[in-house]
């Protein structure tokens, strides 16, 4: 008895709260109540009691929560209007909500919105809500913070972002581990067999391989430290997961064509030559554009320059 007393706004501050929001009616106490707990079930989280689950297409209602939740975690700017709007949609998505009086008279709202069923009218308000958030989260978007969502907090991989994370880290192992197999089956074949059977370092089929392989390790890593990032930032897409073997095939390619024109421009012993084209290898596939940039360097260096006559 006492804690509902306690807990009872008295009629003039119901009256005056409802008189803001000009949305509630004042004569009805029991509608007051509703649309004024409201609010203080957001802070800064939306209410998991009633959340779809992501599976396929996001419904309207994930979207809009997912954006309000970043907006207002990052402290960026959400306008009165559009905290109205996400109330009132918060209202009308519940079960049984009672019907609130005149709620067009706020911006974004228009005339024929009582002509609406209750499940429209939360709809239209999630729609307007993301539409405007959309503008102030960038470059964060709905999918972004749909790939980076956790299902289970406590683990990682629960996540598309997470997934690909570790993918990645999987395939940066993955080739490490053949390179390292590669070179002990290289030294035990040199230990075993005739010297004349011997493989040599300067062999163009090892330089090559090896080449190719630190390339590709190189664009591995520029895809793990990508993502990562992205990730953090709340920026990551799904459609990143169709960069991976585009990424590994420039970044064998350059990891080949930037140690070889090293290689054949420059008087390095053989020592130097395999360390200054086994880190060109991996920067090569690691940046393209440090590859690209390299490559115009080597070119204006070794090609003369036409200029026109006259």
């Amino acid at each position: 008895m006492t804690e509902k007393t306690m807990e009872k706004k008295p009629p003039e501050a119901a009256s005056e709260d409802s008189k803001t929001a000009q949305a509630v009616p004042p004569q009805s106490e029991s509608k007051a109540e509703t649309m004024l707990s409201l609010p203080d079930m957001l802070g800064l989280e939306a209410p998991q009691s009633h959340e779809p689950i992501l599976s396929g297409h996001p419904d309207a209602q994930t979207k809009a929560r997912l954006l309000y939740n970043y907006c207002i975690a990052s402290e960026r700017k959400v306008t009165e209007s559009v905290h109205i709007l996400y109330t009132i949609a918060e209202h009308y998505a519940g079960d049984n909500p009672n019907e609130l009086d005149s709620p067009e008279v706020i911006n974004g709202i228009p005339r024929f919105f009582n002509s609406l069923t209750a499940r429209e009218k939360s709809e239209f308000c999630y729609n307007q809500v993301t539409e405007a958030l959309s503008r102030e989260a960038l470059p964060v978007t709905v999918n972004s913070l749909l790939a980076t969502r956790r299902t289970d907090p406590n683990d990682r991989t629960s996540s598309a972002a997470g997934r690909f994370v570790q993918r990645v880290t999987r395939y940066v192992s993955y080739t490490l581990l053949i390179l390292l197999l590669l070179f002990a089956v290289y030294s035990l074949w040199n230990s075993l067999v005739p010297q004349e059977w011997q493989v040599g370092k300067d062999t163009d089929f090892i330089q090559w391989a090896s080449w190719i392989a630190f390339g590709c390790v190189g664009a591995l890593v520029h895809l793990l430290n990508h993502a990562l990032t992205a990730t953090r930032m709340k920026t990551f897409e799904l459609s990143e997961e169709r960069k991976v073997w585009p990424r590994l095939l420039l970044g064998g390619m350059f990891g080949f064509v930037v140690p070889w024109i090293l290689m054949t421009s420059s008087a390095l012993d053989l020592e130097a030559g395999l360390a200054v084209g086994s880190v060109a290898a991996f920067f090569g596939g690691y940046s393209v554009r440090f590859s690209i940039a390299l490559l115009e360097r080597l070119l204006q260096a070794l090609l003369p320059e036409t200029k026109p006559n006259g």
